[in-house]
């Protein structure tokens, strides 16, 4: 899934690192898979498939009443910084 060997990835990663390939591995299969899906049915059908609810809406700008929301006053920085 990730075209790594298992020995380079247990002698060059540690275990967390190579759990997250493992979910993205996955995250990346699932997605080509709904490609793959979408492709085919636009072929058959010769419409384009309606959006799925689950599509997550990416933006460059982040979120900073949902962040002070999460995480108030956890985070503190020095003065005159």
């Amino acid at each position: 899934m990730t075209g790594y060997s298992l020995d380079s990835l247990l002698d060059g990663y540690s275990l967390d690192q190579i759990v997250m390939f493992y979910n993205q591995g996955f995250d990346w299969e699932e997605i080509k898979a709904t490609v793959l899906v979408n492709k085919l049915i636009e072929a058959i059908t010769g419409k384009r498939p309606k959006s799925s609810s689950k599509s997550k809406s990416i933006s460059d700008k982040p979120d900073l009443a949902k962040f002070h929301k999460i995480y108030g006053d956890k985070i503190k920085r020095k003065k005159g910084k």
